[in-house]
């Protein structure tokens, strides 16, 4: 389990009170709409791009709009500028006994998001001082490599300040805790408004070059991802399937035309039906098998509407 507490606030729905959640290894969003659980899904969605060296937090926000469209208006300053939008998250360490945690806080400067604040700390459970990794604020920032190292010291001039401290430093030998979290958030895997529609991409062949140990976002590797199951995994997606559909009798993964792979799935009278002609529940149900049976999964797996 990645994240083990999120704190938001001032931040899309969530206004100056915020949320505070506890999370789990399953952690299931249940509410009417406008309740803010895709709003929820899209701060995680900024943790994951945070390391991204394109375009960090940046990238999701601007994707969506403007950074003031993602700022909380009620309860705005005086002069109607927004509230600074609040983000923390307690996350699993390297070590069992310890915990990350991150912190940022950024505004709206010229249409993009402006950091103010970043942090980044080692806690333990009962410790009263937590060992600070990377500390930012308007005057510069430090960061250290380790206990006991001398901190490095960062003006304000040589620090983005549209992009978290993890899409700007990257020496994995020497800041380990840093590499550690970029690793982490870059293996979230998220699945958003996924379609399943005839020209669905899940339904096409699958290019030879992509992909082939996890299920991308669009879906157009699952022949791949279904050809590099191993057999236990792929004994338990049967078992599955067939749980539901108790003709299916095998997964089979051919080329077709093209130099790409097709998926099939094999009925009892020896009849293979092509991804293309699934049905979209068959073909919905199978994906979030293979999803949630990977042998090696993400640290963090988020789906929206998977009873859809």
């Amino acid at each position: 389990m990645l994240i083990h507490r999120l704190k938001v606030s001032g931040l899309l729905s969530f206004g100056l009170k915020g949320i505070d959640l506890s999370m789990r290894k399953l952690n299931v969003l249940i509410g009417p709409n406008g309740s803010g659980k895709s709003n929820l899904l899209e701060v995680i969605n900024l943790i994951r791009e945070a390391p991204s060296p394109l375009h960090s937090i940046a990238g999701p926000i601007l994707e969506g709009g403007v950074i003031s469209e993602w700022l909380w208006k009620e309860g705005a300053k005086g002069d109607g500028a927004p509230v600074n939008a609040q983000l923390s998250c307690t996350l699993a360490a390297s070590k069992e006994d310890e915990f990350y945690q991150h912190e940022l806080s950024f505004s709206n400067m010229g249409s993009m998001p402006s950091i103010g604040y970043e942090q980044i700390e080692i806690t333990k459970p009962g410790q009263t001082k937590p060992q600070k990794v990377y500390f930012m604020c308007d005057f510069g920032a430090s960061l250290s490599s380790g206990p006991g190292k001398r901190a490095r010291k960062l003006e304000a001039n040589e620090i983005n300040p549209n992009a978290s401290i993890l899409a700007q430093v990257r020496d994995p030998g020497r800041y380990k805790v840093l590499q550690y979290l970029q690793d982490s958030y870059s293996k979230i895997q998220m699945y958003l408004d996924w379609s399943f529609g005839p020209h669905a991409s899940l339904r096409k062949p699958g290019k030879t070059d992509e992909r082939s140990d996890v299920l991308g976002r669009s879906g157009q590797n699952l022949a791949l991802v279904a050809a590099a199951m191993s057999g236990k995994v792929k004994k338990q997606v049967l078992k599955a399937m067939q749980a539901l559909y108790a003709d299916i009798r095998d997964i089979h993964v051919r080329p077709v035309a093209g130099g790409s792979l097709q998926l099939y799935l094999e009925e009892a009278n020896e009849v293979e039906i092509p991804a293309s002609r699934l049905s979209d529940g068959t073909l919905r149900y199978l994906s979030l098998l293979i999803i949630l049976l990977d042998a090696k999964p993400p640290p963090l797996i988020v789906i929206e509407e998977p009873e859809m």
